[in-house]
């Protein structure tokens, strides 16, 4: 539902970030980047300049405040850090709103594709019973944009997906879109792990891979499930991947299989692209995973461990 407030009072909320722009703008959100700065600098509007030309002032002032306070011998630490502070406030104000009103649009951005697509979209959602290794990383683990809908009756879920890993100044995050599909048959624990990504993991015994692919990914399986990981990953559907020039991590738990593409998309054209991709191999996965009955062998468990190995 819209909501609206008079135009002075809205665009002075927007400064103390008290003011949410309507989710159900009319504009067609292609580029979140871009359409986000389209609509930062409509909703804004004067006030984008008067902050600008106040922002230029006060910076020269200062400059010249801070020249004084050096020929007099005045100039401390402790000022020098509240001019620092003071000099920066214009421009972090003015990245602030334009923050807020991106992180909008990109929400109308899934949610716009999601109607497309004829599912559903929620601006946030629970990892709660994911059962993906990604998501046991780092600390504050959160999926938003969630869209959940079925792909050629293959139920499915999309969501943005961050972590971050280590704390204070030697923390960092990682960011993913997360595309899962989910199957009749039941399979092994199977991770296709991209090494050029930024975050690699080992969590079991690795395969052989032809030398092409061997350059690019590390494919892991629970021991004496060799087999089945072969039937799964077998030289025609290797060979798709090769052709789709994947580069993404790729997991198949508990009938589950989940693309980890690294980074947030931010066009459409790029999202379409992905997601072609994405159930290019998933078509010609299915006659495999759906069909695929899991057995237990011995007493080994068909699930991978947790990674033994994380770089950055």
């Amino acid at each position: 539902m819209a909501y609206t407030q008079p135009p002075l009072l809205g665009r002075l909320c927007a400064f103390t970030a008290c003011y949410r722009y309507d989710m159900e703008t009319p504009v067609r959100v292609t580029d979140i980047h871009k359409d986000g700065y389209r609509l930062f600098r409509q909703k804004v509007g004067l006030w984008y300049w008067v902050i600008v030309i106040a922002g230029v002032l006060i910076d020269l002032a200062l400059l010249v405040y801070a020249g004084n306070l050096v020929q007099a011998d005045r100039f401390d630490g402790d000022m020098a850090e509240g001019l620092l502070y003071a000099f920066f406030a214009p421009w972090i104000l003015l990245t602030v709103i334009q923050a807020g009103i991106t992180a909008t649009v990109r929400q109308s951005f899934w949610k716009q594709f999601a109607a497309d697509k004829g599912w559903t979209y929620a601006r946030s959602g629970t990892l709660t019973g994911e059962r993906g290794l990604m998501f046991r990383e780092g600390h504050g683990r959160m999926a938003a944009n969630v869209i959940t809908g079925d792909f050629a009756g293959l139920p499915l879920r999309f969501f943005e997906y961050a972590f971050t890993v280590g704390s204070g100044k030697s923390s960092r995050s990682y960011k993913y879109t997360v595309f899962e599909f989910r199957f009749s048959g039941s399979f092994p624990h199977l991770y296709l792990n991209y090494k050029q990504d930024g975050y690699n993991i080992s969590p079991g015994k690795e395969l052989h891979l032809p030398e092409g692919l061997r350059q690019k990914f590390h494919l892991y399986a629970p021991t004496q499930y060799e087999i089945e990981a072969l039937q799964v990953f077998s030289p025609d559907v290797l060979a798709l991947i090769e052709d789709l020039d994947w580069a993404y991590d790729l997991e198949l738990v508990e009938q589950e299989l989940i693309v980890y593409m690294p980074d947030h998309v931010n066009t459409r054209g790029a999202l379409e692209m992905e997601f072609a991709r994405a159930t290019a191999l998933v078509s010609r996965l299915r006659p495999v995973l759906e069909r695929m009955t899991l057995a237990k062998i011995g007493t080994n468990e068909p699930i991978l461990s947790a990674p033994k190995l994380r770089m950055r």
